[in-house]
Parts: C-alpha cells; structure tokens; sequence
C-alpha cells in the first residue's frame, strides 16, 4: 500500500491515527463566569432545600405581619440570614436591622454548618449594643430567627413577634444590603469564621459611614436662608464717564 502510494509507512500511520487536537484555552473571565454558574446553582440548591427543610420542621407559630405604617427609632429590628457558597465553604450571616435608620445593629456569623442558635446569637449581639430593646421583631415566616429557641428569647424579653415575606417594599433595603455583602463574601479573602467576621464588619462600618456623609450632605442642602431672600454678590463698581 505504501508503494502504491509512494508514500512512508511512518506517514501513512501518522495520517490513520492523527493526534488529538488541542483545545483553545479558556480566558481568565470564562473560567470566573464557569465558576459564578456553579456557586450560584449550589445556593439555588442549598436555600431550595432549606426552604423545604424550615416548612417541614420549622413553623412560626401565631406570627402575624405588625408592622406599623409609621416606625420609631428601636421600634422595630428585622432579622435575616444571608447564606453564600464560596471556595466550597458555606458561610452563614445571621444580621438584626433597625427598621427606622435601615441599619445593622449586629450579627453572627457561621462557617460550614449553621448552629441552631445562630439567630439567637445576632439577637444576644445587638442587645449588647443598646440600652433599648424593640416592641416588634419582624422576620421571614421560616428560618433561624423562627426556630424554638429564638422565640423562648422573644417571649422572655417580652417582645411581640411578627413575620412576612422580607421581598416587601419597606424592607427591600435587607435584599440590597445582602447583594452587596454576597459579592464581597464570594470574592473576599477570608477563611474562617475569624476573618468572615472582621469582613462583615468592615462592609457594615464602611455603609454606616457613607450613610453618615450622605445625610450630611442633605442637611447641609436642605438648611433654609435665614435671610429669606438670597444674597447678591457685590458686582465691581462702575467706572464714571466724563
């Protein structure tokens, strides 16, 4: 065959089994999009299955949406709970809010498995921080802060409980504060639940601080003119013709 063809029989080889083709390399920015895909399809699983998980075993027994049409300062906290997958480690950040200001009083944090009384451990840190306690608790209908031994504190802090969906407009600022901690938790460098603590808090110091500056500015906007009418500035004087 070779002869007939005129041809080497290493060529003849070489053309019945050619080498495997190379496939092009991957950029830095699809394997980082491939990567995004695969975390977001596992806290889609993670949070189906606690959904599932919390409307079997967990209910919030007697809970009713109190919240009031007009909030004073430490009338109100909600409490939520942000779970992110990153570097195949869970992270699990219980957070209590103050209605009125829409800030974050404290948090706890959890790597791996959640404890049950996560969500007690949030309330317990925010209490530290103030004098004052809340007349209404307000939270997702499931979850840590409906379990057993957050609503035993409720009760014995004298607290009135209340629970909705968190997606409401008056609460949308829980959503945009956890889309922001959620990308700084899958791309920050933290690896236990040491350094995931010291992360929270530099984002929430640095939100309290641009929230700060912020009403700064409208005060310094919105002062009124004691004088009433605005000042002319004094033009230059004219010269006069002779």
């Amino acid at each position: 065959m070779c002869r007939a063809l005129e041809v080497t029989r290493q060529g003849y080889y070489a053309f019945l089994n050619p080498p495997p083709k190379k496939r092009p390399k991957k950029t830095r920015e699809q394997l980082w999009h491939e990567d995004m895909e695969r975390i977001r399809a596992a806290e889609k699983e993670k949070a189906k299955q606690e959904r599932i998980k919390n409307a079997q075993t967990v209910a919030y027994e007697g809970a009713e949406d109190l919240l009031p049409e007009r909030v004073e300062p430490h009338q109100v906290w909600v409490g939520d709970v942000l779970s992110v997958f990153a570097r195949g480690i869970w992270s699990h950040i219980a957070v209590v809010f103050e209605l009125a200001e829409t800030r974050a009083l404290d948090w706890a944090v959890a790597v791996d498995e959640p404890p049950v009384n996560l969500g007690t451990d949030a309330w317990n840190a925010a209490r530290s921080k103030t004098d004052t306690k809340p007349a209404i608790f307000h939270s997702d209908p499931a979850g840590h802060f409906a379990r057993g031994p957050f609503r035993a504190v409720l009760r014995k802090d004298d607290v009135k409980r209340s629970a909705s969906a968190l997606s409401s407009p008056r609460l949308s600022f829980v959503e945009t504060q956890f889309s922001t901690l959620r990308s700084r938790v899958q791309m920050g460098d933290w690896t236990d639940a040491e350094s995931l603590q010291s992360l929270v808090f530099e984002y929430f110091a640095a939100a309290d601080a641009k929230k700060e500056k912020r009403r700064a500015v409208l005060a310094r906007t919105s002062r009124p003119n004691r004088g009433g009418k605005k000042k002319r500035k004094p033009k230059g004087k004219k010269r006069r013709r002779r």
